[in-house]
């Protein structure tokens, strides 16, 4: 789970956000002004109907995030949205993913 000083609050608007996708989410980004990275991560009912795998959507994408946090440059805001093609993934595909589109970016240091 992601400390609370990096999870991002739910009052933040993402209007005219850089917006990027990869195969298994949408990432939108906004300069926030702040030394830290902050980041939510949402999936949606559509996406999947059963809690469970929706949750573990949603930790493997945070321990990715976790795991590199010292490489991912400082004062963004990210909202990542997932979609149906993360869930029944494995980890292993879901950290390259998430890297890949970082780097695309230009988040990793």
């Amino acid at each position: 789970m992601l400390s609370r000083g990096h999870r991002l609050p739910r009052n933040v608007s993402f209007k005219g956000a850089k917006k990027s996708s990869s195969r298994f989410f949408v990432l939108k980004i906004k300069d926030n002004n702040q030394k830290i990275d902050r980041f939510s991560i949402v999936v949606s009912k559509k996406t999947e109907k059963r809690a469970v795998l929706r949750n573990r959507a949603r930790r493997q994408v945070a321990s990715c995030i976790e795991k590199n946090m010292l490489k991912i440059k400082a004062g963004k805001d990210l909202l990542i949205v997932l979609n149906k093609n993360i869930i029944g993934q494995t980890t292993g595909e879901i950290y390259n993913d998430v890297l890949d589109s970082f780097k695309k970016e230009g988040l990793i240091k």
